[in-house]
């Protein structure tokens, strides 16, 4: 799994600011926030970590997980948060899984009770995605990132 500090160099790149005060002030930031961040003089916020989600169009929590854990101070803290961001990355599996089925699952020769379940599992896992993903803009990006094709439903 990344570390905060590499979804920080990865939007600094994605932005194409070389400086960590050009980045900074990119994202409404005093000049040297930034630079703290990498030498390990604080972690950035929750609004930090979404606005540089938003830079390279993933979900907000991947990095909020990461700079939390980076955060924490104590052994029981950090496990904690290794174990939340294993099981959101077992979330986004589970929902790539479900649209998998969703979209190439369902034909002509499967029985009523096969479609149901189908069904059922697929409305499951559209409800996951958009509790996990919370937006529509972040969806988007999020089917960007798994290239579905264009001849999605979407």
């Amino acid at each position: 799994m990344k570390t905060f500090l590499e979804y920080v160099d990865e939007a600094q790149k994605k932005a194409g600011l070389e400086s960590d005060a050009a980045f900074a002030k990119h994202l409404g930031a005093g000049r040297n926030l930034v630079s703290q961040w990498k030498n390990g003089g604080s972690t950035p916020d929750d609004y930090y970590c979404i606005v540089m989600a938003e830079i390279l169009g993933i979900d907000p929590l991947e990095i909020i997980a990461a700079a939390n854990h980076a955060r924490a101070k104590d052994d029981e803290k950090k496990t904690w948060w290794e174990n939340f961001r294993k099981q959101h990355v077992k979330n986004v599996v589970a929902v790539l899984l479900g649209l998998t089925v969703l979209f190439s699952g369902l034909n002509a020769t499967m029985g009523v009770s096969q479609v149901t379940a189908a069904a059922v599992i697929s409305a499951v896992l559209v409800l996951r995605i958009m509790y996990i993903m919370s937006s529509w803009k972040r969806i988007m990006n999020f089917w960007k990132r798994i290239h579905l094709s264009e001849n999605c439903l979407f």
